[in-house]
């Protein structure tokens, strides 16, 4: 099963590719070309407006930059002050990458059609010497990182809608199983 490319480099941390549906659809690939074009209509940022937007148009830039540093680096602390991309861990091996309301799920494998759940370092104990330290958020991940889909979490809802967790879930569920067959 081919995997396009999202973002990757010679010396980074991760590669981030598209995770690919039961049908061979992308739909992580689909949402971010839908938003370089300020054309994505599941954007609660933009609800009520004309499409294309061109505040979406710049939020997925910042998004963007912010998956390419945290490929290239393993970390999300080094952006400065001004970052507005973080990620959030989920559940069942889930995490999400974050700008605004926008968010895309994602997962980590090797893969061999296995995704094994991973915790924050400080979960594991890394940095009990330095409790104050910034930069112990970074998960310790498998070096493929697979989008599954992009979602706009409503204003104000603090936990991800669980429909969006089901549906990363069944993506990674179905993309795990090409690796499986292949």
């Amino acid at each position: 099963m081919e995997r396009h490319s999202i973002i990757e480099g010679d010396d980074f941390e991760y590669k981030i590719v598209a995770c690919v549906d039961e049908h061979g659809q992308r739909p992580a690939e689909d949402a971010l070309d839908a938003m370089v074009r300020g054309e994505w209509g599941e954007d609660p940022e933009v609800a009520g407006t004309d499409l294309p937007n061109d505040e979406q148009i710049r939020a997925v830039n910042r998004l963007i930059a912010g998956m390419t540093f945290y490929a290239e680096h393993g970390y999300t602390a080094g952006l400065g002050p001004g970052r507005t991309v973080s990620i959030n861990k989920l559940r069942y091996g889930l995490w999400e990458f974050k700008e605004g309301n926008k968010r895309i799920a994602y997962f980590d494998t090797q893969g061999d059609g296995v995704c094994n759940p991973k915790s924050w370092q400080r979960e594991l104990g890394y940095f009990e010497n330095d409790p104050g330290s910034k930069d112990d958020v970074a998960p310790l991940l498998d070096f493929e990182l697979r989008l599954s889909h992009a979602f706009g979490k409503p204003p104000l809802q603090r936990k991800t809608p669980e429909q969006d967790m089901q549906t990363a879930r069944k993506l990674m569920e179905e993309d795990l199983a090409h690796d499986r067959t292949a």
